[in-house]
């Protein structure tokens, strides 16, 4: 249904996949520590009426590492050229969790290149973003140790189980075993996707400041003049 295809920017190799020409183009933009397969369950339907193309974003998959280099302007950027170089008409834009933010970046810096835009679970406001890290600093950091390829898929799957996560009416955190059970896949997916981040790109999230330096939802959302579908999971993540 899909093939694989890099896209040579001059700065990162972007890995992406690519669905048949049925219709109108749609970029598909996973969140952080995924990677393009993560939208695998949206395609089928999608690439009935659209041409799909889902990108690993840059540290992500199969496309470049770049320590250091992991601001939310610098995915805008591969975004940007990506549709430019690969896409090459404006393009339809979902954007899931990191993957919204950068696509908010996108649709208001450059707003010939996108004709619409749905972003789910990606909160606007910087305040109550850096909160939610804050909060789940503990989980991050565990990922961080977890991921790239000095481990093996079963260590990090192990590892995954105990991962610390807050659950409502629990002082403490609490194992992701616990809650999910021992034989939940989700468990060897994630493992999958961890094996081929970046650490580094974590670190970034953690730090929030630098790589969230031009998010500014009350500034970006103005200049924004494609239609756009928001979804949010929680209402307090908006």
């Amino acid at each position: 249904m899909v093939a694989e295809h890099t896209l040579h920017t001059g700065t990162v190799n972007l890995n992406y996949a690519e669905g048949q020409a049925s219709g109108p183009p749609i970029v598909l933009l996973h969140g952080g520590s995924l990677r393009w397969q993560s939208v695998m369950p949206l395609i089928p339907d999608l690439a009935a009426r659209w041409h799909v193309y889902p990108p690993d974003l840059r540290g992500h998959g199969r496309s470049t590492r770049v320590p250091g280099r992991y601001r939310l302007q610098d995915y805008a950027s591969d975004v940007v050229q990506f549709l430019e170089q690969v896409v090459k008409a404006p393009a339809i834009l979902f954007g899931h969790s990191l993957g919204g933010h950068v696509a908010i970046l996108v649709a208001a810096l450059h707003p010939e290149l996108v004709r619409g835009l749905v972003i789910g679970d990606a909160p606007f406001d910087r305040t109550r973003l850096r909160g939610a890290i804050v909060r789940d600093r503990a989980r991050l950091l565990h990922w961080r140790d977890l991921a790239g390829p000095m481990h093996s898929l079963d260590e990090i799957s192990e590892g995954l189980k105990q991962t610390p996560i807050a659950v409502d009416g629990q002082p403490d955190l609490v194992a992701a075993h616990l809650v999910f059970g021992d034989e939940n896949p989700w468990f060897r997916e994630m493992a999958a996707n961890l094996h081929v981040l970046d650490p580094q790109m974590l670190d970034a999230v953690v730090e929030f400041d630098q790589m969230h330096a031009d998010y500014e939802y009350d500034r970006l959302f103005p200049l924004i003049m494609c239609p756009r579908l928001i979804i949010q999971r929680r209402r307090e993540a908006c």
